[in-house]
């Protein structure tokens, strides 16, 4: 039985690499080190991950057409 759910070990993970990333990323390249940019690396990383894991599972990482944003603007009523 692991220890941490997959979720929360992805989660710690993203965010530990992303924390690590922006940090050398201050030190080597001047980047400005920030809570925004941290968060959406590890968000980045994070939707990665399941969009790996959907196509790995051969689940489509994206809405069937029907449910789809553009479907939406394109009815008429």
């Amino acid at each position: 039985m692991p220890l941490l759910p997959d979720s929360s070990l992805l989660a710690l993970s993203a965010t530990l690499e992303s924390i690590w990333l922006c940090h050398w990323a201050f030190v080597f390249n001047d980047t400005p080190f920030t809570t925004a940019s941290t968060i959406s690396l590890a968000s980045k990383k994070i939707l990665k991950s399941q969009h790996e894991a959907l196509l790995q599972s051969g689940t489509p990482h994206s809405p069937p057409p029907i449910f789809s944003e553009d479907s939406l603007y394109s009815l008429h009523w």
